[in-house]
């Protein structure tokens, strides 16, 4: 069973496997030891590899060099080095092409270029102006086949089989959310700068092990490329719209944005510059997808991405599962118990309360000063003091009133709070109302991917 890239884990011991050879390059280390530093592949991703202590990578039978873009059978240790995995390369041949499957070493597209090819056609149909729409379905027809074959990049972002077509789809989709957003934006232009902007990528980069750069690619690159195959294709196809033509090649011109980045001129028209933007985004998104399906390191990080300049949090690793916390439950209620049917006696009052009540009420007879019995609760909290409530509830009772009516208004009534009880415990929220109101409203409108 073949180990992938994407399965070699540090600490994972020894790797026997086929790989590609993208590069070598030949290096000194500080001990002054030379050793050969090389980059190896297969459909799923890279891996840095070293062999220490040589000069040259040299078969270990036969002595012949092993050139770049090769395929090669190695036998190595698998190391961390800088938060990243890579092979301690112990032996290394070049198997009979019997040995493999090519198709092991193209990375590609996770989703079939036919599908991709499908969706997109659908998209044209329905959101492009009705008068073009024959024009962008030849566009299809006639690029499609490219898109499906051609990485988007050598490096850093959809540099896979169909990666190009992946990327048109997602600006596609895009540009598509941006015309609702800003609907002065002319959805045609960017519907045709998206399939257009990278289209000289088709002929500057080969579909073959590693993507290496063509000749011509490295002696124009993919814009000035891009520019000429969109140019003979709008004129035979839309010779009668040259306003449409000159801002669909001005996008292929001004994509990147900034002239230190490759773009001969600036984006000069809103279209342009929505489509750099969105371009930009979609391609630092792609960089970070592809190193997120890599190994990273224990911290929970990406490996690091030259593009980018840093590497991206993946969130921290899910922790062991822990019950439920218990849903924290309602205090009961205190419900007062029907009061005693005997009177109480004044000698049955404790002195303290008697105090008190007799200090509120000097004047009242005896029988309206008499303490009433302690109320039950089927509360496991100790109720109030009956003696603050009683103290409270004569001072509005009439000096006539009976100790039996006195006793029967305080068990109906709840207690009155005084300056020595604690406060009230806050109202507790309905279960019925959200404790927050989503600012957003309820009322938002949700875009298409």
């Amino acid at each position: 069973m073949k180990t992938y890239v994407k399965d070699i884990r540090p600490g994972g011991g020894q790797v026997k496997d086929y790989f590609a050879l993208v590069s070598k390059e030949s290096r000194v280390a500080s001990n002054q030891k030379p050793f050969v530093s090389m980059v190896l592949c297969d459909r799923t991703g890279q891996i840095n590899a070293k062999r220490w202590d040589a000069e040259e990578l040299v078969e270990d039978r036969g002595g012949t060099v092993v050139e770049a873009e090769e395929i090669v059978q190695v036998v190595a240790s698998v190391e961390e080095w800088q938060g990243r995995c890579q092979l301690r390369i112990e032996k290394i041949r070049r198997p009979k092409p019997s040995e493999y499957e090519l198709a092991d070493f193209l990375p590609a597209s996770e989703r079939p270029p036919a599908e991709m090819l499908d969706e997109l056609r659908a998209l044209l149909t329905h959101f492009a102006s009705p008068k073009r729409t024959a024009f962008f379905l030849q566009v299809l027809d006639t690029f499609g086949p490219g898109l499906a074959a051609s990485p988007a990049a050598k490096f850093y972002h959809h540099a896979f089989i169909a990666g190009l077509l992946e990327h048109v789809l997602s600006l596609v989709k895009g540009a598509i959310a941006l015309s609702r957003v800003y609907p002065y934006l002319d959805l045609d232009v960017m519907l045709a700068g998206c399939i257009f902007h990278d289209i000289g990528k088709t002929v500057e980069l080969s579909n073959g092990l590693g993507f290496r750069y063509t000749r011509l690619g490295l002696m124009h690159g993919h814009i000035p490329i891009g520019f000429e195959i969109t140019k003979r294709f709008l004129e035979a196809n839309l010779p009668d719209e040259p306003e449409f033509a000159e801002a669909v090649l001005h996008i292929v011109l001004s994509h990147h944005g900034e002239l230190e980045h490759g773009s001969p001129v600036l984006p000069k028209t809103r279209e342009a510059l929505a489509f750099h933007i969105l371009d930009l985004l979609d391609s630092r998104m792609g960089a970070i997808d592809t190193a997120w399906k890599l190994p990273g390191d224990q911290e929970g990080f990406t490996a690091f991405i030259p593009m980018l300049k840093t590497a991206f949090w993946k969130g921290a690793p899910p922790c062991p599962e822990e019950p439920a916390p218990a849903s924290p439950q309602a205090p009961q209620e205190q419900t007062l118990a029907p009061p005693a049917t005997q009177e109480p006696s004044p000698q049955t009052a404790q002195p303290q309360e008697a105090s008190s009540a007799s200090s509120a009420r000097s004047s009242e007879s005896p029988s309206s000063r008499t303490s009433s019995p302690r109320p039950a609760s089927s509360s496991s909290e100790a109720p109030p003091p009956p003696r603050r409530r009683a103290a409270a509830t004569a001072e509005t009772a009439d000096a006539s009133t009976s100790p039996k009516q006195e006793a029967t208004d305080l068990g109906n009534q709840p207690p009155v709070p005084t300056a020595a009880d604690p406060p009230p415990p806050p109202p507790r929220p309905s279960s019925q109302a959200p404790l927050m109101q989503d600012p957003r409203g309820s009322s938002g409108e949700s875009y298409p991917d």
